[in-house]
């Protein structure tokens, strides 16, 4: 993104949203280092999946926030 990075854009998301969280935030990131997780994690990102990213560690990621059916986020 050419104004902000995806951590960036994840804390101005959460700014937005208040107490209720509502949004899932993930990242396909090419850093695969702890540290990448980590740093996600610090900007309140629900998942960080690194690339090359198999379509089965994408589906998992997903499966997460719409649930199994696809139906919709599941709380």
């Amino acid at each position: 993104m050419p104004e902000m990075d995806g951590c960036q854009a994840s804390g101005e998301i959460r700014a937005c949203e208040g107490a209720d969280r509502l949004t899932p935030v993930g990242a396909l990131t090419a850093g695969a280092m702890l540290e990448d997780r980590k740093r996600c994690a610090r900007a309140d990102m629900d998942a960080c999946v690194s690339k090359p990213a198999s379509s089965a560690a994408i589906r998992a990621g997903l499966a997460r926030w719409v649930g199994e059916t696809g139906r919709g986020i599941q709380y």
